[in-house]
């Protein structure tokens, strides 16, 4: 079952059966045409009771409950103010990177490695994961603190299980693959370290592939799942 993304007239569709398995990075980046962003909003409707959740869930039952990493089309390279004191890391990030009529650039501040947690508006509403649009988790809690990200989970009226965590490198070295790095989340519900998701913004972007990493690819079809950006 796919999923239609549009926005401004134009439509994508984005099949929900990971292919590419041992492909390189670079081609499974090319391959999909969804961003991570895109990805987990339509995952997260009705608090992650739908089709997509479902099938996220299924491909890894079927995997005999073996973890599986999808790359999304995004990359980070390393913005111009450094880090700031709160250790979170300027970055430079691109969404549907490529694609005309879609492609975001944009510039955020990345918190620390840990958990993904829920911010608030100032009325106390719940705002959101991640930075708009982008890959980018808005504020995360260390790895060590789980009952406090789980408690922030449950108090903005979201599933805990699905409790997630982000890891990227502390600092982006613009020598090493021109400074870029692909985005891509890991399926690993079986972890109570990394959370049921891991997003990862620090994959290089010259790397041989993986048994264990793939990409969404583009569905020719009718859809079924519908998403307006």
């Amino acid at each position: 079952m796919p999923i239609k993304l549009s926005q401004n007239g134009k439509v994508l569709q984005v099949s929900l059966i990971p292919r590419g398995f041992k492909l390189p990075y670079p081609d499974l980046h090319e391959q999909t045409p969804i961003s991570l962003y895109a990805l987990a909003k339509a995952e997260g409707v009705n608090n992650f009771e739908n089709p997509v959740a479902q099938a996220m869930e299924a491909f890894y039952q079927k995997r005999e409950r073996q973890w599986y990493g999808l790359i999304t089309r995004d990359v980070i390279e390393k913005g111009g103010r450094g880090v700031d004191n709160k250790g979170r890391l300027h970055l430079r990030v691109v969404s549907f990177d490529g694609i005309e009529g879609w492609e975001k650039t944009g510039e955020v501040w990345a918190p620390k490695a840990g958990y993904i947690v829920p911010t608030s508006d100032s009325d106390g509403t719940f705002a959101g994961l991640f930075h708009e649009g982008t890959p980018v988790p808005i504020e995360t809690l260390p790895f060590e603190e789980r009952d406090g990200a789980v408690a922030r989970w449950e108090a903005n009226g979201l599933n805990s299980k699905y409790l997630s965590g982000a890891y990227m490198q502390e600092r982006i070295d613009q020598k090493q693959d021109n400074g870029k790095r692909l985005v891509g989340r890991e399926f690993c519900p079986g972890s109570d370290v990394l959370g049921r998701f891991s997003v990862g913004l620090c994959g290089p972007s010259l790397v041989f592939g993986s048994d264990w990493i793939a990409s969404l690819p583009p569905y020719e079809s009718e859809p079924e799942v519908k998403l307006e950006l």
